[in-house]
């Protein structure tokens, strides 16, 4: 379930329909909340309308979600940049 509505998150966004979106992730995220998938798309949302200090909290949850590693791939790398930038 969580899948679809991340799905159709992206697809609002993609129109430009980034409130609507933003509502959606809300309701996905009720589902369960460390989803992360989901919590991606609520930072780049958040990044969107001008809120970088609730997208940077969006992403240490996520890097939390996924826990220290010394794993290097693309999502992992991915993080470190947002976090550090």
């Amino acid at each position: 379930y969580q899948f679809f509505h991340t799905e159709y998150i992206r697809f609002l966004s993609r129109r430009d329909r980034v409130r609507d979106a933003l509502t959606e992730v809300e309701q996905c995220l009720e589902y369960n909340p460390n989803y992360a998938p989901c919590l991606w798309e609520k930072a780049k949302m958040l990044e969107i309308l001008g809120k970088p200090g609730e997208a940077q909290a969006v992403y240490q949850k996520i890097a939390e979600i996924y826990g220290d590693s010394s794993e290097k791939n693309f999502t992992r790398n991915r993080l470190k940049k947002k976090i550090s930038s």
